[in-house]
């Protein structure tokens, strides 16, 4: 449990109590955590293995597209970001950046291949639909 203070007006500290969870915090072992992982199927096994292998946001990893992939280089950019299915800039100018997948890249590469490319048409020369569809 947290303690919860606030300073009243008068500048004394004034205690309301403890803060209660619904539900208790846990956090998984590994073993249990790999047994998750293993039940979960592509794309949202990708999602969670890319927040987890780089450190991105949710938001960010949901706000990718497919020309943000780079398979030669084997990188990915994060230039927006999707919150509340509205996609936007990051929150900050830092958050624009460059990272390495590793042993994600393949795994990227064939989840891409398996698209249903006949969802994707083309307006004014450019495809559209062409986001990851998590």
């Amino acid at each position: 449990m947290v303690g919860i203070s606030l300073v009243a007006a008068l500048g004394r500290q004034v205690d309301i109590g403890k803060r209660s969870y619904r539900f208790e915090t846990k956090i998984l072992p590994w073993d249990q955590t790999a047994a998750v992982l293993a039940r979960l199927a592509d794309p949202n096994r990708l999602v969670i293995e890319t927040c987890v292998a780089t450190s991105t946001r949710i938001s960010e990893v949901t706000g990718l597209m497919i020309k943000h992939f780079d398979p030669a280089a084997r990188i990915v950019r994060i230039e927006q970001h999707n919150w509340r299915m509205d996609i936007d800039t990051p929150k900050t100018e830092g958050s624009k950046r460059v990272l390495a997948l590793g042993d994600l890249c393949d795994r990227y590469r064939d989840w891409i291949a398996k698209l249903d490319r006949r969802r994707w048409y083309r307006v004014r020369g450019r495809i559209q639909g062409s986001t990851f569809r998590w």
